[in-house]
């Protein structure tokens, strides 16, 4: 169906009163449409750039630092927020933030081009950053006289001040407990907090991700031993290829999952392990013979403070923040997450990253 004229300056004056800015860049890689906000957060003349190849506009600099990273590392749809888009920020100067969506638009036959929506988060992000300012403060705060009650709990029930009575070890252990669990959600915060931190996820270089499970495999493996736990950790036959990754964010999130796993699995279960190298991509996984997690309770295990029913009737302690913060990381670096679980039959985490390439 052709549309007049009429229709494509009216669904122009509609796409130029949007709130958000919108660019889209054909096949040919030329702008073909940019409106008003585009406009205004590039800094740029839509005269001077429409109908013109995006890579003889490298002297506009906004285009040039936010739009050129965007068409590189789009691929047509790596997982993210959105099926088939990638999003990402930009500081376009100070004291101003873009979040940038970017996904394919099929214009027809073989006619597939990028469609740029481009939405100002400053607020957003400053209002983040006061939150974890916070947070990190008053976390700190809390942090030492915590860890100070511990100590003296331990003391109390290790007969370090004489002996205790049985009416008097089981309230102190309850107590211990109860300062146990505030430690955990002191110690989830400030991760938290930093996994948000700005200007932390640039810190990013080539790493290969074996190298990265390895040395939260040594840190459980004591643990893994005094439970009982059997383990194996498969490897692919070839080094995975490498991803572009902060590397302490990707330990936090495999560290979160082996947490879960050695704490939820009884003693003398089964823990396994692995690296999966496949097209474009190297995934993880950790499967356990644990709690499992209830059908009910799937929907938000990914939110921030959940825990599902089962595990809030262990004794163990959590925050609830742990599964939250590395589904965070890896969507952050344009990866997904996802698990399959049967409760009293165990779970199984994965995570999978892009490789560079090269």
């Amino acid at each position: 169906m052709k549309i007049s004229d009429e229709w494509k300056n009216k669904i122009l004056l509609i796409v130029d009163a949007l709130p958000d800015g919108l660019l889209i860049i054909g096949k040919d890689n030329k702008i073909s449409v940019i409106n008003s906000k585009a406009e205004k957060f590039l800094d740029v003349d839509r005269k001077e750039v429409l109908n013109k190849p995006v890579l003889d506009l490298g002297h506009l600099s906004n285009i040039r630092k936010i739009i050129f990273p965007v068409l590189v590392d789009f691929k047509g749809g790596r997982p993210g927020g959105c099926p088939g888009c990638m999003k990402k920020e930009a500081e376009v100067r100070k004291n101003f933030v873009l979040e940038l969506t970017v996904e394919p638009l099929v214009l027809g036959k073989n006619n597939v081009a990028k469609l740029i929506i481009l939405r100002d988060i400053t607020k957003i992000k400053y209002a983040k950053v006061a939150e974890n300012q916070f947070i990190s403060v008053t976390v700190h705060q809390l942090k030492a006289p915590l860890s100070n009650t511990r100590l003296s709990l331990k003391m109390l029930l290790d007969g370090n001040f004489g002996k205790i009575n049985k009416e008097q070890q089981d309230i102190l252990e309850k107590t211990y407990k109860n300062n146990e669990s505030l430690i955990s959600l002191v110690e989830g915060l400030l991760k938290a907090a930093k996994v948000d931190e700005p200007g932390k996820s640039d810190n990013r270089s080539l790493a290969n991700l074996e190298d990265l499970v390895d040395p939260v495999i040594d840190f459980y493996r004591d643990e893994m031993k005094r439970k009982k736990i059997k383990f194996k950790f498969s490897k692919p036959v070839k080094n995975p290829p490498e991803i572009l990754a902060d590397q302490e964010k990707i330990k936090m999130v495999i560290q979160n999952l082996f947490d879960n796993a050695v704490k939820y699995t009884s003693s003398g279960g089964k823990i396994e392990a692995g690296i999966i190298s496949k097209k474009g991509e190297v995934e993880f996984k950790i499967k356990d013979s644990g709690i499992g997690i209830p059908e009910d309770q799937k929907e938000k295990i990914f939110t921030r403070f959940s825990r599902a029913v089962n595990v809030i009737g262990t004794k163990e302690a959590g925050s609830g923040l742990g599964l939250s913060i590395a589904k965070e990381i890896i969507e952050e670096h344009h990866g997904k997450i996802w698990f399959q679980s049967k409760e009293n039959e165990g779970s199984t985490f994965f995570f999978s990253l892009p490789v560079t390439g090269k």
